[in-house]
């Protein structure tokens, strides 16, 4: 009785493990439209963002948030597409193309 018990727990245990692991893999491969990512951020922070169509045109990115701050994900943002964020208010954020030297 005790063997099969521990048999079940280690079945469960390994069972819970590798269907964990699988959503994560799958969640971090998802990759979604720059324009989509933006939208999910402005939900998520309720903030606002102004931008021009060729910021977002034909970019894409994996849909990871960070839930720490909107902050983080603009710094995010700004090391992978070469773009500069400012923030005007609280709420409100304008996006551009960052200037070459």
């Amino acid at each position: 009785m005790k063997n099969s018990l521990i048999k079940l727990s280690f079945n469960t245990f390994f069972f819970v493990k590798i269907l964990f692991s699988t959503s994560l893999v799958a969640a971090q491969e998802e990759i979604i439209p720059l324009k989509k990512h933006l939208s999910i951020l402005e939900r998520k922070f309720k903030v606002k963002f102004s931008y021009s169509n060729n910021i977002v045109k034909g970019k894409y990115i994996e849909n990871n948030i960070y839930n720490e701050s909107i902050i983080k994900n603009l710094k995010k943002l700004e090391k992978h597409f070469f773009i500069t964020s400012k923030k005007i208010n609280d709420r409100y954020f304008i996006l551009s193309i960052k200037k070459q030297p």
